[in-house]
């Protein structure tokens, strides 16, 4: 629950710049990302996708039995 708490407030970033992106591209101008801010956004997609992994195999471990005492 916690992984899944996590995965929601990293995506919280992301989700706003592309709300800003689809604004100006409605506006035909094409959005400007400085170097840092393309790598923060990458690092935070890359962590989601790996939190997303850690939510998937817990879930299995879950149904399984897995750390149940």
């Amino acid at each position: 629950m916690v992984t899944f708490a996590i995965v929601g407030l990293m995506s919280i970033d992301p989700t706003i710049r592309y709300i800003r992106w689809n604004k100006l591209l409605k506006e035909n101008q094409p959005p400007v990302t400085s170097d840092a801010e393309f790598r923060r956004t990458r690092l935070l997609l890359l962590l989601e996708v790996v939190g997303l992994a850690v939510i998937l195999l817990s879930a299995a471990f879950m149904a399984r039995g897995i750390g149940i005492n």
